[in-house]
């Protein structure tokens, strides 16, 4: 989807349509269209008429003629002046209106084409003007018939007598006794309005396409800039699989009470479908991007929601008697086609024509069937549907499945104590076993998850009891229970296990129902089923609407290949400088032999190539250090299992093009770019890793939540398995082992969420960092923190802990505070810039119930202070956490207590998960998102000013935000 850039604008139009003016060909293509429509609606007049004059000859004229004269005589024997409108056959008032209007249109219609076309030079009619003859009669005769409709109209209901004829044998009256047997005049109106609207409208689109996207544009550019019109997503129902499967078993249904519906709804599906197949086939529409190779007109989705909306609360109307279900079905179903439409506009699925297309076709096959359901003398075998001439429900019999009492009963106990059993199963699992475990970390935790599961195992308790004296109260009580714990399940399971969690509660709901359904109407049966049924349904859309939103992919998946190492299942490159690098290899079995074999791209013979040994620890996890490599250079590397070689030269001759590689850092002053995010959810494949890749960056910061397990395990190997399911995905693996990476936690890969130094989980992540992660001289101490630093050309980058030693009273630790501050102090004098990834965002009002540095004012009051007491003016900060981009020039990133100025600053997030803001505000702005990265590009030729530029990108390559800035440099810089 399009994104509004750093102006608001969204780039349009979209794909591979361009702004072009009205060729030639849509000339020739609209200089047909209205002599096309003039010449059917020439057409359709004769055909008309040419039907009537059967019609006044034929048996239903003589009917109509006969039972008007024949009420005139009895008027007239019985003194009455004129005789009743239903006895002569008067239709309703508007429709003679109408009529009028209609006639008087093609009386003039017909005039002005035929004379305009006669008396003009190379005019259609020129030389035959027997049709001119013709033409002018028809006008005639359609002019008086529209007079006789106007005069019925204002004298309705009593016409003069004069009128009389007319009304006998044109067809503007029905045979007496009739009236309301058939469609109403409205309804025929509709129908037919319809269909020529739709008619009209594919005409134009495919006629005048130049035409149609000058319409198209505008509209739609609107739509795609409404951001909001992305949440209708939630509204558009009729693409679900099993809403639409619930549908169409209620429209079935409804086939049992009427025959007429059991044969229009299959047809007037296959009319929808055939017609709008064959429509897309003529007009051949490509539609917006991304999906230009696929028709687009007219649009099936709407097709098929009409459709839909139009037919349920026909067939709420056949089961029930009830006006009122069947008012707020067309409502609310009406109100859910309107949002769809919105949507898929908003989404570019469709051109707005094409939307309104398939509306049009939806709703022609809809008023059809209904035009159809009106006919009543049709409904003779119907059971008691609406339109059979014994509208009155009749009552169905009771029970669908014969059972005794006895056996009723039983069913009645089992399962309300079901429920109570499947309850106090949910409190053994909360209390005693410790269930739900939250294992892919939405970050509930414990305290939240406990009491929420067991309030809603006290209400499945509740409902099996109160089964046990009103059954259809209790059924319905255990189905919103199970309901309610399948959607909690489904912010800490998969869809699958959560439908099965809810299915398997529901089932003491579907006891109590057989129980109390054998002296139950079908109806009242139906209606507690159906209440059931859409409670799972819901249950399985909104546990996967929940999982996708939380845990699914926020844009599409990488494209590229597995990781090449058939020995191990991830590898992790970082520590690189200018003469070492290291490989961190997993997956591993313990006590695993393994070699990493390296070698400069290019050389030949024993050149630049070297190998490295190593033993799987007992997490599996191998850490291979390269040293006496040279500085700004080209290797590639590969993982061999010691057993499958002889020797070294075996060993290099395995050579693949899927070896992994990277680039060791130059000395001296250099240019750097620089790739930076955080937020992955686990295990995410995102394409935003392959946008990373392609940017060739010297490095890459990752700056935080690294993945979203939240684990409150105090096993080491639990926290490298979740760093290994985000590192083996093939878009992760051909980053972190190619890139070489600079890391550091936030709270969703160290803990749970909102995580300190508190957590249970400290040590054992501690430990795995240490174990698993390439890293620049973090102390070995698993109590220390992983702050770190290191030198890449005339850059300092600086990366502090957050999380393992934060108190409520403190975000560092006076330890940590110390070394950062002196660290920033020093390194902005000694380097020509420093780089602060620090994973929590800094600005902010100060709020005590914060997760970031808004908590801990006097804490970044003190930093900021430091730092403008020593003139630090070459400092950038970059961050992570929140799920945005945002750039900030230091205007208010400043917390001096002088009033000094900040420092700019680069958010970069989400990389994979639903965007969010916090803190501000930012210069340039803040963009939510997934996808979502950020860059950071040094220019540096050694002189006394540096470039660098911030910006913040998306997966696809749109550039959201940037900034860019000249920073002198220190004289006592140096570099490395």
């Amino acid at each position: 989807m399009s994104r509004p850039g750093p102006d608001g604008t969204v780039p349009w139009p979209p794909g591979r349509v361009t702004e072009e003016p009205l060729d030639e060909v849509d000339v020739d293509r609209l200089m047909v269209f209205v002599p096309a429509i003039m010449s059917v609606g020439l057409a359709f007049s004769i055909a008309t008429l040419v039907r009537d004059l059967f019609h006044w000859t034929g048996n239903r004229a003589r009917e109509r003629r006969t039972a008007i004269e024949a009420g005139a005589v009895v008027s007239t024997v019985l003194g009455e002046e004129q005789p009743d409108p239903e006895e002569i056959g008067v239709l309703s008032r508007p429709l003679y209106l109408l009529s009028a209007l209609v006639l008087v249109t093609g009386a003039a219609y017909v005039t002005v084409g035929s004379v305009a076309n006669f008396v003009r030079d190379g005019g259609y009619v020129r030389d035959i003007g027997w049709l001119l003859a013709v033409s002018l009669g028809l006008a005639v005769v359609l002019g008086f018939l529209a007079g006789v409709s106007f005069v019925v109209f204002l004298t309705w209901p009593h016409p003069p007598a004069w009128t009389f004829g007319p009304l006998r044998t044109a067809p503007l009256s029905v045979v007496p006794g009739r009236q309301g047997q058939g469609p109403s005049w409205g309804l025929t109106a509709g129908l037919g309005a319809s269909a020529v609207a739709t008619g009209l409208l594919s005409l134009m689109v495919g006629s005048g396409r130049s035409v149609a996207l000058d319409i198209d544009r505008p509209i739609a550019r609107w739509f795609v800039e409404a951001e909001w019109l992305g949440q209708l997503e939630i509204l558009d129902l009729f693409g679900r699989t099993l809403f639409s499967i619930g549908f169409v078993v209620l429209i079935g249904l409804s086939f049992f009470r009427c025959r007429v519906m059991a044969i229009a709804y299959p047809v007037a599906f296959a009319v929808s479908w055939l017609g709008g197949g064959l429509i897309r086939e003529i007009v051949d529409r490509d539609r917006p991007a991304p999906f230009g190779d696929l028709e687009s007109y007219p649009s099936g989705h709407l097709i098929q929601a009409v459709f839909i909306a139009g037919l349920v609360p026909l067939a709420i109307a056949v089961l029930s008697s009830d006006r009122r279900a069947v008012t707020m079905a067309r409502t609310v179903l009406g109100l859910l086609v309107v949002a769809t439409a919105a949507h898929r506009i908003h989404r570019q699925d469709h051109w707005p024509l094409d939307v309104l297309g398939g509306i049009g076709l939806g709703l022609t096959v809809v008023l059809a069937v209904h035009w159809v359901l009106e006919h009543r003398s049709w409904h003779r075998s119907c059971a008691s549907c609406p339109w059979s001439r014994h509208p009155a429900p009749t009552p169905w019999r009771q029970g669908i499945f014969s059972l005794g009492p006895a056996t009723a009963h039983r069913l009645g106990m089992v399962g309300a104590l079901g429920a109570v059993v499947g309850a106090a199963a949910l409190f053994g699992a909360t209390v005693v076993v410790g269930l739900p475990t939250d294992p892919e970390g939405f970050g509930l935790g414990s305290a939240i998850s406990g009491p929420v599961q067991i309030g809603l195992a006290t209400v499945l308790a509740l409902s099996g009891l109160v089964a046990l004296r009103w059954q259809a109260v209790g059924a319905v009580g255990i189905a919103l229970a199970a309901t309610g714990l399948g959607l909690f399940a489904s912010v800490q399971y998969r869809p699958l296990l959560t439908f099965g969690l809810t299915a398997a509660l529901v089932v003491p709901a579907v006891v109590v129902w057989l129980s109390w359904q054998r002296e139950e109407t079908v109806g009242r049966i139906f209606a507690l089923a159906a209440i059931t049924g859409t409670l799972l349904i819901g249950t399985a859309f909104g546990t996967t609407e929940i999982y996708d939103y939380y845990f699914g992919p926020t844009h599409p998946d990488s494209a590229a290949d597995e990781l090449a190492s058939e020995e191990a299942d991830w590898l992790w490159l970082g520590a690189v400088d200018t003469r070492s690098a290291t490989v961190v290899a997993g997956g591993l079995d313990s006590g695993e032999e393994l070699e990493l074999r390296y070698w400069a791209a290019g050389t030949a013979g024993a050149d630049g190539r070297g190998s490295v040994a190593a033993v799987a620890d007992r997490y599996g996890v191998a850490r291979f250090v390269m040293d006496r490599l040279s500085p700004a250079t080209t290797y590639r590397y590969s993982i061999v299992d010691l057993d499958d070689v002889d020797d070294a030269d075996d060993r290099f001759a395995t050579t693949g093009a899927g070896d992994a590689g990277f680039r060791t850092i130059g000395e001296g002053p250099q240019d750097l770019v620089v790739v930076l995010g955080s937020c992955a959810r686990s295990g995410s494949n995102g394409a935003v890793f392959d946008a990373m890749v392609a940017e060739q960056p010297d490095l890459y910061l990752a700056l935080g939540d690294l993945h979203y397990a939240n684990l409150e395990s105090t096993n080491p190997a639990d926290h490298i398995r979740a760093y290994g399911r985000s590192l083996r995905q093939p878009g992760q693996a051909a980053l972190f082992s190619s890139v070489p990476t600079a890391y550091v936690w936030d709270d969703h890969d160290y803990g749970p969420n909102d995580s300190d130094g508190s957590s249970i989980s400290r040590s054992a992540v501690s430990t795995a960092y240490r174990r698993a992660v390439p890293h620049h001289g973090v102390d070995p101490d698993i109590d220390a923190t992983i702050a770190q630093a290191f030198t890449v050309g005339r850059v300092r980058f600086v990366l502090s802990d957050t999380r393992s030693h934060r108190t409520p009273t403190t975000m560092l630790g006076a330890a940590q505070q110390e070394w950062l501050v002196e660290e920033l102090i020093s390194s902005s004098a000694s380097h020509a810039l420093v780089v602060w990834a620090n994973p929590t965002p800094w600005i902010g009002a100060a709020d005590p119930t914060a997760d970031d540095w808004s908590a801990y004012p006097e804490q970044r009051q003190a930093i900021a202070d430091a730092l403008a007491a020593a003139g630090v003016a070459n400092l950038v900060m970059v961050s992570g956490d929140a799920h945005m981009v945002a750039i900030d020039d230091g205007t208010n990133s400043g917390y001096a207590a002088d009033g000094s100025p900040g420092f700019p600053l680069l958010h970069a997030a989400a990389l994979d998960r639903p965007g969010s803001v916090k803190g501000g505000p930012y210069s340039h702005g803040a963009f939510p998102g997934g996808g979502q990265y950020g860059k950071l590009v040094v220019a540096d030729d050694g002189g006394a000013t540096i470039g660098v530029e911030l910006s913040g990108k998306t997966w696809d390559g749109e550039r959201l935000v940037s900034m860019e800035l000249q920073i002198s440099v220190p004289r006592t810089a140096s570099g490395p």
